[in-house]
């Protein structure tokens, strides 16, 4: 089912775009700037970009420069900055400080942009919590501020963002209220609860449509989530997704490319999905290197994908490139340490992750499932055991999407301890993680390290508090496990493993 209204030809039209053409064909400035002056934010969504910014332009320069209209001017120049009108009122003065995390926002940077609205209730919460007194300021600013939180990662605040506009909806911008249901469908979409975002899409479709040019943006993220929600084995799939036009996509970029990605994945099409990928990063969409999901997507999804086909050594040079703050990255990272043996740093990576994937179902059962399979490698069986009962008693039980994420080697398990675990499907066969080859110890992964530093088996024992003999025990043991005869090939060996 599509997120479209009930009624797909009743579209309510936006009377202020009409207002305003009339008033600047008659050459009035001084309405034009009143009708703007008294609707701003109406005027911007009623008003597309490029004809807002002609009747901006057409005006005297002293009059497009005074009060509000300045703000929408700087919102409509991104890259060509003025000088902040000062002592205006509050409103003109959240379109100023909107225009600075914008123009940050447009240029993958939501980090920066985040850090540049440190307190937006300041700008924009009004004193009622039931009524919107900010002629839509208000809920524009929350729905912006999701958006940004959305791409730096922050997603329990976005939806917090989100949620407060379903409360207080400004009345004469349905579409801001729309836009919130469909953001938190994305996010319940792709990474929490599927239900919610059922649940919020029907919500969607249930308001009314408007002739804004915002709305095909709208659509074309409603689109995204429904495509995620679509069951496991649903044909043409992949065409579904990218048939969705990467235009009306937007700034919201890397969560069509999380949905690509996801698409190949369960279309079985994974070198596909991974040159795909490639294509889009090659691209070059704005993006700030390490900053939030612009800044990383590309580089997780290719990381993940080259753990997957056994590649440790181009997923550690991915992952180094990409937000170390961002679940998603500190996910696949856990995932990496997993494949190179590294156990101990996987747990303290998964057990670190807990607050956030906390509320996040999707998150949350990746989460338990590595560390499931990380216990077990670890031989804590029994440890291994209480984690895939706490899946199993996820609400609802496990979909058949979640449970083909236990890997092959815990299902003998799963169906021997865990009461009421469900069999397989037929012909369903679950995904296979790499093992890693001969596990290093904490001790022996600081020898290596050392030799990668270049040190001597003097300095090595100097660094590490140990004899030169006891470091020529880790050194032959380190050979037999990487397959090396002496140190030249061992540093080699551990970097084609990612090791290093």
């Amino acid at each position: 089912m599509t997120a479209m209204p009930q009624e797909p030809g009743t579209v309510m039209h936006l009377g202020t775009a009409d207002a305003v053409r009339r008033v600047a064909a008659a050459g009035d400035d001084d309405q034009v700037v009143a009708l703007l002056a008294a609707s701003p934010v109406l005027a911007w969504f009623a008003l597309p970009p490029h004809e807002l910014r002609s009747i901006l332009t057409a005006l005297p320069a002293e009059k497009r420069s005074a009060g509000p209209l300045a703000g929408l001017g700087l919102m409509l120049n991104a890259g060509s900055p003025q000088p902040a009108p000062a002592d205006l009122g509050p409103r003109t003065a959240a379109i100023n400080l909107g225009t600075d995390y914008f123009q940050l926002r447009m240029q993958g940077a939501p980090q920066a942009a985040l850090r540049q609205l440190a307190d937006p209730e300041t700008a924009t919460r009004t004193s009622s919590a039931l009524f919107d007194t900010t002629g839509g300021m208000e809920g524009l600013f929350e729905v912006q501020s999701g958006i940004t939180l959305m791409l730096s990662g922050s997603l329990h605040q976005a939806l917090a963002a989100f949620t407060r506009v379903q409360l207080n909806p400004p009345p004469e911008l349905p579409f801001l209220l729309r836009d919130a249901h469909v953001k938190s469908a994305l996010i319940h979409a792709q990474f929490g609860d599927p239900r919610q975002a059922r649940q919020a899409l029907d919500a969607a479709a249930a308001l009314p449509r408007t002739d804004s040019w915002v709305e095909p943006g709208i659509d074309a993220h409603a689109e995204i989530a429904e495509i995620l929600l679509l069951p496991m084995g649903t044909p043409d799939l992949v065409d579904r997704v990218n048939a969705i036009p990467l235009a009306s996509v937007g700034e919201l970029w890397p969560y069509y490319v999380l949905a690509l990605h996801t698409a190949y994945a369960r279309a079985g099409r994974h070198r596909d999905g991974a040159s795909r990928v490639e294509l889009l990063r090659n691209a070059a969409p704005p993006r700030r290197p390490r900053d939030g999901f612009p800044g990383s997507v590309f580089e997780i999804l290719l990381a993940e994908d080259a753990l997957l086909r056994g590649d440790p050594a181009v997923a550690r040079t991915l992952l180094a490139e990409a937000d170390p703050a961002l679940f998603a990255t500190r996910l696949v990272a856990a995932l990496f340490d997993c494949t190179v043996g590294d156990l101990d740093a996987a747990i303290q990576r998964l057990a670190s992750l807990q607050n956030t994937t906390t509320g996040l179902r999707q998150l949350d059962v990746r989460r338990l499932v590595l560390l499931a399979t990380v216990l077990y490698r670890s031989g804590d069986v029994d440890a291994c055991v209480g984690v895939l009962r706490q899946l199993h008693g996820v609400h609802g039980g496990l979909s058949e999407a979640e449970r083909r994420q236990l890997p092959a080697e815990l299902w003998p398990l799963a169906r021997e301890r865990v009461a009421g675990w469900p069999a397989l499907p037929p012909g369903v066969v679950p995904i296979d993680l790499p093992q890693p080859r001969g596990r290093l110890t904490t001790r022996e992964r600081e020898v290596l390290a050392c030799m990668a530093a270049g040190q001597s088996r003097e300095q090595i024992a100097a660094t590490l508090f140990i004899s030169v003999n006891t470091v020529k025990t880790h050194q032959r043991l380190l050979f037999r496990k990487l397959g090396a005869s002496n140190r030249a090939e061992a540093l080699v060996e551990a970097a084609h493993r990612g090791l290093i």
